[in-house]
């Protein structure tokens, strides 16, 4: 999205915003998701919490747990309760505990989202272990060239490496929160540690490690990592 499209759609919505914002002792019933999607930024911070919408613009930057603020960033524009439940568990209270966390209202016709999938958020801290749950492979996973992950570079076969472990992320993609699969298909093919780490902590490779292809094979000709747009 372009900076003058977003700025004309903050205009748009901008008023509307103020106004309930300053309604939170009233707080509005049936905000639609459409709406939480207009809040996507870290200086305008909106997400869906377990039925509720909750303004976390202020909140974010005091966020010092792991992952600092960026993981609170995570949540902007979309419903962050599957994101929000891996790392807290079903315990509302930290949405209470806070005065810059601020409810805004109810979520129109919430969706419960599904409650994250050994698949989808493994709990095993390595993907060793993870294969290791699996059945026994004959032999440990090749060694990638730089040239071979070039070649996995489309959104059908999207192969990324971060901190020099490739991860097949094609089927992942769409299930990230947050931007979505854009932020993934701009790095198919590629080295995304830079603009991974710009939003995530090193942890954050635990939930993918079910997606590990093998250990890349670092040389001179391995593309450089792309930075965030």
């Amino acid at each position: 999205m372009s900076d003058m499209t977003r700025l004309l759609r903050q205009t748009m919505y901008g008023l509307w915003a103020s106004m309930l914002s300053h309604a939170i002792t009233n707080c509005v019933d049936g905000i639609t998701l459409d709406i939480v999607k207009l809040h996507d930024s870290s200086v305008d911070c909106w997400s869906a919490l377990y039925g509720n919408v909750y303004d976390l613009t202020e909140y974010g930057p005091t966020h010092n747990a792991g992952g600092g603020p960026r993981r609170v960033w995570t949540l902007c524009g979309s419903d962050g309760t599957v994101i929000f439940d891996t790392f807290h568990g079903d315990d509302k209270q930290w949405l209470t505990q806070f005065e810059t966390i601020k409810n805004l209202g109810s979520l129109e016709t919430p969706t419960n989202p599904p409650s994250p999938s050994p698949e989808a958020f493994p709990t095993t801290p390595h993907p060793t272990q993870i294969m290791d749950t699996a059945e026994p492979s004959k032999t440990d996973p090749d060694p990638i060239l730089p040239e071979e992950l070039a070649t996995h570079n489309t959104t059908t076969d999207c192969w990324v490496a971060f901190y020099e472990k490739v991860f097949n992320m094609t089927d992942y993609a769409d299930q990230h929160p947050g931007p979505g699969a854009s932020v993934i298909h701009q790095e198919c093919g590629k080295n995304g540690t830079q603009a991974f780490s710009a939003f995530h902590t090193q942890e954050y490779l635990d939930f993918v490690s079910y997606l590990f292809v093998g250990e890349l094979i670092v040389g001179e000709d391995f593309p450089p990592p792309t930075a965030c747009p």
